[in-house]
């Protein structure tokens, strides 16, 4: 199969734009697809309605506008996760928004060109691209700690440990956490220069595809989609003429009679719900491993598909990438969301929330007595939201029980404490915090515990637990 010649001119940039926002499109809805089955969220949520949005961008993946509704409902996902969301759908959740929002004004000022796809992709590319590269430089700088330095300790074994038929032995344990960090700072600074791009996308793939098996479907879905975003168009519009012409002409047309039928998307959409209500009532183990596998072997399959279409057109994406726009975000509203996101990368470092900064499985603690950071001096901690250490002995509510329990008898900072008190003021506990056993007839009227909490607290202030010992976690 001879491989599909790229045309020049304005006209065929206009149409090779929208090819790649289709196939970009794809790639992201994709993705939200592998999260959303892989969390395991209720089909009648928020959750539930992105995937069956998800399913029609796949149906018709040149609509800016329905893509627009995945990036809004991404957003209004993790505004209702909060103060608990996935670290990667902080960053889908926040830059969707923000598209969403710069969107609306691009419309009311370019109503014609705001739902052109090549003119879409073209301006948020940019901001994207620059989210993507410094979430990546913050959770790779996060495992720079003893903990992840710790060959008992490190999460970088136990991700390791998962993947079906993989064992290392203790020797080479130090040189696969040096080779994690390496690789985690690598792949980001690799996509900087246009240079060393190519070598970046092959590091990610790799990267990507080992985290799919070793069970993060979730977050690896939908970061391929980011990286697509650096190969040259040519490539990324060549794929989609090569799957063009593998599919031939015949073929083609009854699959575009299909999936421009409205009852396509009703009955995907039928069968989504379906089958996630079915996961809610299998028996937890089973629906686990559902959860676990089934993302895998998706994601498997169109990783391999990618294989193919790159190798065949490493003639256009192996050639040299422009530099200075890939990375230029002008817009005042993406500029300030950037800037939100280092202001939550860096809030760890800081003192104030743990959750959702880009620091996953890094083996980081920042806590007053625990901080393990080689690299960030303790000094910098300015406010003091992560001081006091709590841990709930005895509990006399049990709805409240169930939600100390979920936390595996680990201590969690005073403020979270607090927070989680407040929805239970009627009960009795007995707790210590910071060593001293105090007990509470009623949570109300302690004088620690009951002090109220502030609304923005209870949104945003998002902790990890706090082990007894260092240990992996998410």
């Amino acid at each position: 199969m001879a491989v599909p010649a790229i045309r020049t001119g304005r006209g065929a940039g206009a149409a090779a734009g929208t090819t790649v926002f289709g196939v970009w499109s794809s790639a992201f809805a994709l993705g939200v697809l592998f999260h959303e089955w892989q969390t395991g969220a209720p089909a009648v949520s928020v959750h539930g309605v992105a995937a069956i949005a998800a399913i029609a961008v796949l149906l018709r993946p040149t609509s800016v506008l329905r893509m627009l509704v995945v990036l809004a409902l991404l957003a209004v996902e993790f505004v209702i996760d909060l103060p608990n969301p996935w670290n990667h759908t902080t960053v889908a959740g926040v830059v969707g928004g923000a598209v969403v929002l710069w969107w609306i004004g691009y419309a009311v000022c370019s109503p014609g060109a705001a739902r052109r796809p090549d003119q879409f992709l073209q301006r948020i590319a940019p901001f994207l691209r620059t989210a993507f590269i410094v979430t990546w430089y913050f959770a790779a700088f996060a495992k720079l700690n003893d903990g992840f330095l710790d060959t008992t300790l490190t999460c970088a074994m136990w991700i390791l440990d998962a993947v079906p038929l993989v064992s290392v032995p203790d020797a080479l344990r130090p040189l696969v956490i040096v080779g994690t960090i390496a690789l985690e700072l690598s792949i980001p600074t690799l996509l900087l220069f246009r240079r060393t791009r190519a070598i970046a996308v092959i590091a990610g793939f790799a990267f990507h595809l080992l985290s799919s098996i070793a069970g993060h479907t979730a977050f690896s879905g939908l970061a391929w989609c980011f990286y697509l975003l650096f190969l040259p168009a040519a490539a990324v519009a060549g794929a989609a003429g090569l799957v063009r012409r593998a599919v031939g002409p015949e073929m083609r047309q009854c699959v575009l009679r299909a999936i421009r039928s409205p009852l396509t998307w009703v009955a995907l959409a039928t069968c989504w719900m379906l089958a996630a209500g079915a996961l809610q009532m299998l028996p937890e183990l089973t629906a686990w491993r559902i959860k676990r596998w089934l993302p895998t072997l998706g994601y498997t399959l169109w990783m391999m598909l990618w294989a193919v279409l790159l190798l065949r057109l490493r003639r256009y994406w192996l050639v040299l990438t422009p530099s200075g726009a890939l990375l230029r975000v002008r817009q005042p509203l993406f500029l300030a969301v950037l800037a939100l996101i280092v202001l939550s990368a860096v809030s760890p470092y800081i003192g104030l929330k743990t959750k959702y900064s880009f620091t996953m499985y890094s083996n980081l603690h920042t806590e007053p007595g625990r901080w393990n950071h080689l690299v960030v001096p303790e000094a910098v901690r300015v406010f003091d939201a992560q001081q006091g250490m709590v841990r709930f002995l005895r509990i006399g509510d049990p709805a409240m029980e169930d939600q100390v329990t979920a936390q595996g008898g680990h201590s969690v900072v005073l403020l979270d404490a607090r927070r989680l008190a407040a929805s239970y003021p009627d009960a009795a506990v007995t707790y210590e915090l910071d060593g001293e056993v105090r007990t509470a007839d009623r949570i109300a009227d302690d004088p620690v515990l009951g002090r109220p909490v502030s609304p923005l607290v209870r949104l945003l202030g998002g902790f990890r637990q706090v082990p007894a010992v260092d240990s992996c976690q998410h």
